[in-house]
């Protein structure tokens, strides 16, 4: 259905998020050109470190995903932030978790002028990235939009690459800001590099660009931002190579894994670990084996229940997956914690 542009602060244009790389279409669209020239005029705009290119593009794909939650990593004066919720607001609702360890004393006196309808879709994080992503999984935050605009080092783009890409969506959106410097560029190449079916969404090929040069504005592959834009494979993807898709929220118990097979024909190895953390440290692991042969759920029950015992202030679970198979094994969502016995199950394989 199209988007209706009524009552929008920024042109923008309805695209089709089915393709696999739809950035094209927002920044070749007619309505793209106004809106960097009405976003280059506004207060938010002067604040932010990005481009009005930038900023029009993540509004346009904002308005175009209608997310029910969009992360910002690097909250700096809030320019970026205020574009976002300004987006979020025209659509209707979500919510944007924007974290900035350095940040709060400058910018929560922006925060607090900003109209009610504004700060409604706006939830401050004065705290590190790491941290943050331990708030998210307490809360089971799953965005559908990211924006890296954080630590510029190699070491830290890429851990912020690598969590995000945990937690985010199938079909969502990574948006790597300062690719033309090293790290957040390589990082960025790297992560491709380990995930190839990821797609690189490209509106042009950056053929000035120099590799002998760590700093490089030519590098972008997106024209008037300094961004790559990464998308998620329809599927979580298994391969023989561990999978983990982090550490989970969890109970003193955990009895299985719930796994949604979308494809794959062969054998899937699995092992959880499950932790306390309290006054003394708790840890104990469970795995097994099972045919898939065919799509569906089947939940993998351990032969005995995962069990600590013990006062913890903090207690999760982290799934690992093997796949042996002819092509890698596709998975609908990432696996659930089965904390509670369910009566139908397929256990596992000693």
């Amino acid at each position: 259905m199209p988007l209706s542009t009524n009552d929008s602060r920024f042109p923008f244009s309805a695209i089709d998020l089915s393709v696999d790389n739809p950035i094209p279409g927002i920044i070749t669209a007619p309505e793209f050109t106004a809106a960097k020239a009405e976003v280059s005029k506004t207060e938010a705009s002067k604040r932010s470190l990005i481009a009005a290119a930038a900023a029009a593009l993540i509004y346009g794909l904002v308005r175009n995903v209608k997310p029910e939650h969009v992360i910002e990593i690097g909250t700096y004066n809030g320019g970026t932030s205020e574009i976002i919720c300004q987006a979020l607001h025209e659509n209707g609702g979500g919510t944007l978790h924007t974290v900035g360890p350095f940040d709060a004393e400058r910018v929560q006196p922006i925060f607090d002028t900003w109209p009610r309808s504004l700060i409604s879709h706006l939830q401050f994080y004065d705290m590190t990235s790491m941290e943050f992503y331990y708030e998210l999984a307490a809360r089971g935050v799953r965005p559908e939009i990211a924006f890296i605009d954080g630590d510029h080092s190699y070491e830290a783009a890429l851990f912020d690459i690598q969590t995000l890409s945990k937690i985010l969506t199938r079909r969502g959106f990574l948006l790597i800001d300062n690719i033309s410097q090293a790290g957040p560029h390589y990082a960025a190449m790297d992560f491709l590099e380990r995930n190839p079916s990821w797609t690189r969404c490209t509106a042009r090929v950056p053929q000035w660009a120099d590799p002998t040069k760590a700093f490089d504005r030519e590098r972008t592959t997106i024209p008037g931002t300094d961004f790559e834009v990464l998308r998620a494979p329809q599927s979580y993807i298994v391969t023989a190579r561990p999978t983990t898709f982090g550490e989970f929220p969890s109970g003193t118990e955990v009895r299985g894994l719930r796994i949604h097979i979308e494809s794959g024909v062969g054998k899937l190895h699995a092992q959880c670990v499950l932790r306390g953390f309290g006054a003394t440290a708790v840890e104990v692991v469970a795995h097994g084996a099972i045919d898939i042969r065919a799509p569906g759920v089947v939940d993998l029950i351990f032969p005995q229940p995962l069990l600590i015992k013990g006062s913890f202030v903090r207690c999760c679970a982290e799934p690992w997956l093997v796949w042996i198979g002819e092509t890698p094994l596709q998975l609908v969502t990432a696996p659930i914690l089965i904390e509670e016995a369910t009566p139908r199950v397929i256990p596992f394989q000693a």
